[in-house]
Order: C-alpha cells, then sequence, then structure tokens
C-alpha cells in the first residue's frame, strides 16, 4: 500500500513535538512532502532538524502529489489558510489543530470552508490537559509505582 503524502502547514511547538514524532513513527504509513511557515526563522531550523523540504510559499506545492494537510498554525490565521486550499479541498484530507476557532466570525467561517475537504480531524492536544500532567507528576514521585505500560485509544 502506497503511503499518505502529508504537507504541513505550520511549525510551531505542536508539529515539532506532536505531529512530526507521531509521523515519523508511522512512516511506513505517511511520508512528510513538506513543510510550510509564513516565517522562513520558524520554518528553516526546523525543516532542517527534521531532514524535510521547507515550503516558503504554498503556490510551489505540487498538489496533486499531496494526501494530507496537517494545519497547525495560529488560530486567527486558520481561516484564512483554509482559503487557500479550498482549490483542492474536495481531494484532500485535512488534520487540523484545536481551537479552530476563537470568535464566532471565524467559526462561522470555518464551518463554511471545512465541510468541502474529502475528510477532517480536529486533534486535541490531551497529554497537556490538567490530568495528565498530575498522573505524571504522580509516577515521576513514585506514588503510584513503576509504570510498565501504556494504552493509547484515539488519543496519542
Amino acid at each position: 500500500m502506497a503511503r499518505l503524502r502529508v504537507l504541513i502547514i505550520g511549525a510551531g511547538r505542536r508539529v515539532q513535538n506532536n505531529f512530526l514524532p507521531v509521523l515519523h513513527c508511522l512512516r511506513d504509513h505517511f511520508v512528510v512532502a513538506g513543510i510550510h511557515a509564513r516565517t522562513p526563522s520558524n520554518l528553516l531550523p526546523v525543516a532542517r532538524r527534521w531532514n524535510l523540504a521547507a515550503v516558503p510559499p504554498l503556490e510551489t506545492v505540487d498538489w496533486d502529489s499531496i494526501d494530507v494537510v496537517v494545519l497547525s498554525v495560529t488560530v486567527s490565521q486558520n481561516v484564512a489558510v483554509l482559503r487557500q486550499l479550498m482549490p483542492r479541498a474536495a481531494r484532500l484530507r485535512l488534520i487540523i489543530d484545536t481551537p479552530v476557532a476563537t470568535s464566532l466570525a471565524e467559526l462561522a467561517a470555518a464551518e463554511l470552508l471545512l465541510p468541502q475537504f474529502a475528510h477532517v480531524l480536529v486533534t486535541e492536544d490531551y497529554m497537556n490537559f490538567p490530568q495528565f500532567s498530575l498522573a505524571r507528576e504522580a509516577m515521576a514521585d513514585g506514588l503510584i509505582g513503576k509504570a510498565t505500560a501504556a494504552t493509547l485509544l484515539n488519543i496519542g
């Protein structure tokens, strides 16, 4: 089975600490075709560290070779990026970070755009929720014994 080709839009902490490590672990299923960020000073170090093609302008992307777009940008930029993706939305799977919007106007705009994608998955950074931080602290302090296994169900 051919690996799905992924374009990542955004180069922040979520991309570096969540998406890129997961996609690396799932490299039998996915190949990161490139990474885009508006700011070269943010983009280039991440592209170099992960040995990825840096894509400064989205207009240079060969969209016919992209199956999945991971969108992890400043929330106020979500709608603008979604609008840029609209000409090819019908064939793209979209993974978008939460929150999708922070105002009713952003939400209304996103609500019109998201259904135009082939598939949309909204992700959440559960590992940073307070209960998980407390569990990590309890394990680190030896309060609940040594962790010997972990199960992630639709999370991680």
